[in-house]
């Protein structure tokens, strides 16, 4: 271990002209011993929550077999099958939307992060979310420090008016609630969260900085060099490639946002005062078209969230694959796989083969998305040992509340998560899940209450 007598700051910053600032991950030279690093590196668990609407294909979807005894040939989850030691599947949920109370889209998605149903598909007002929750502890709890930004939330997909419809409704694009009970908009732009995540870094950078910054169109890295020379004279072998590593993160999502769409989808010119680099996410509402660049969005945005986790600038993560009832397709895959279909069509035949290759190509980025966590370096381990996340539905198969799927991966700082299985829920609430990850991450302890989940409804996930 490199170690110097007088040890860098845990909230160092990298500074640069027009005032823009970059935060560090966790260097060894932030630490005096090797224990320190381990543990200090960490500090509270990172979460994100990814959802999926309009359900998934059931009867295709799980390996067969039981437990850790797993078969997942020609089933649509088989992407997660090499990364089953660092997550569990979990089949026949019992959702927490609330048909009888109007569209049962609009219930769902409400109500998923809460674990709490709305009353009706009107309601603008609810219990505060595990995203919120979490980000409000941490403020309060944070050992290292509260970070610049606890919480983000985003989609991939933003819904537009649907006038004279029953989607006519904000509800489909309200995931977060915060501790007032007021819904929290979602951001499509991933570059103004990139944007987020470090202009927060300086309390006194002023709009005219942040515009100058912008009209450049140059990567916040080239602004910081001068600083990163001078760090560089003060590190050992493996802090420097730490941050080598980090800073080409940093680059390479700034490069990517900056290409084009692929041709064919219905987005909208983004508008003006966008970084040039940021334009690939713009914000577009358009929902009579869509956008067929669905699984684009989330590689990059899970390449920005890790980003965040990795420097601690954001702690906590609410992220919207489209939204309830959204009419956006799907763009080609990886490997050149036929772009799909309206997502919310293709629920309305849940025995077409569209809806299920929907979930095996979002299988197929979730798996992604672990092995990017695992080659994340955070102190002595990586993101995903130090990260508790959870890709699932709050919908059925024909818009019921039952069969839910719900996948979690991750250990959030400790080791008492037993991994490697499938678990039957046999139609149980998921609302116990939600409990027992706060409860997991330290966030709860066994006399509160989440949602409807209180003292003894948690899931044991130590066996």
């Amino acid at each position: 271990m490199h170690v110097k007598s007088k040890p860098l700051s845990r909230r160092t910053l990298l500074r640069g002209g027009l005032g823009t600032a970059i935060a560090l991950p966790a260097l060894e030279i932030m630490f005096n011993s090797d224990r320190a690093y381990a543990e200090g590196a960490f500090g509270c668990p990172r979460f994100i929550a990814i959802y999926q609407p309009n359900g998934h294909q059931a009867d295709s979807f799980y390996p067969s077999g039981s437990g850790a005894d797993l078969d997942f040939t020609g089933c649509n989850s088989a992407p997660l099958q090499p990364h089953m030691d660092g997550l569990t599947l979990f089949k026949n949920f019992n959702g927490t939307n609330n048909p009888s109370g109007g569209n049962p889209h609009l219930t769902s998605i409400t109500s998923w992060l809460t674990g709490t149903p709305v009353p009706n598909d009107q309601a603008q007002t609810h219990s505060v979310s595990v995203d919120r929750w979490l980000a409000d502890f941490y403020e309060e709890n944070a050992p290292t420090g509260k970070s610049q930004h606890e919480a983000v939330e985003a989609s991939s997909f933003y819904d537009g008016p649907n006038p004279g419809t029953s989607y006519n409704n904000e509800q489909k694009n309200w995931l977060s609630t915060d501790r007032n009970g007021n819904k929290i908009p979602t951001q499509m732009d991933l570059g103004a969260v990139l944007e987020r995540m470090f202009d927060g870094l300086d309390d006194d950078l002023s709009a005219e900085q942040k515009e100058a910054v912008r009209k450049l169109g140059k990567s916040r890295i080239d602004f910081v060099m001068d600083d990163v020379h001078k760090l560089e004279d003060r590190l050992g072998t493996q802090d420097k490639q730490t941050v080598t590593s980090y800073l080409d993160s940093i680059r390479a999502l700034e490069n990517n946002l900056s290409q084009p769409l692929p041709e064919g989808g219905g987005c909208e010119t983004p508008g003006p005062g966008v970084f040039e680099y940021y334009d690939r996410w713009s914000d577009r509402i358009d929902n009579t078209n869509g956008h067929d660049s669905i699984d684009l969005h989330w590689r990059d945005a899970m390449q920005l969230f890790a980003i965040g986790f990795q420097c601690e600038a954001i702690r906590s993560v609410a992220y919207m694959l489209e939204t309830e009832a959204g009419e956006s397709l799907h763009a080609e895959g990886p490997n050149g796989e036929p772009a799909l279909g309206d997502h919310h069509g293709l629920s309305h035949n849940p025995a077409g083969a569209g809806y299920g290759q929907r979930d095996l190509r979002y299988a197929q980025v979730f798996a992604d998305m672990v092995q990017l966590f695992k080659d994340t370096p955070v102190g002595d381990g990586n993101l995903l040992d130090q990260s508790i996340a959870i890709w699932g539905t709050g919908i059925g198969v024909n818009h019921s509340k039952d069969r839910i799927m719900a996948t979690v991966a991750g250990h959030g700082g400790g080791n008492s998560i037993t991994h490697g299985k499938m678990r039957d829920m046999g139609n149980a609430s998921q609302v116990p899940l939600m409990r027992s990850l706060l409860l997991h991450m330290g966030v709860l302890d066994d006399t509160e209450s989440f949602g409807d989940a209180g003292p003894g409804d948690e899931i044991d996930m130590t066996s």
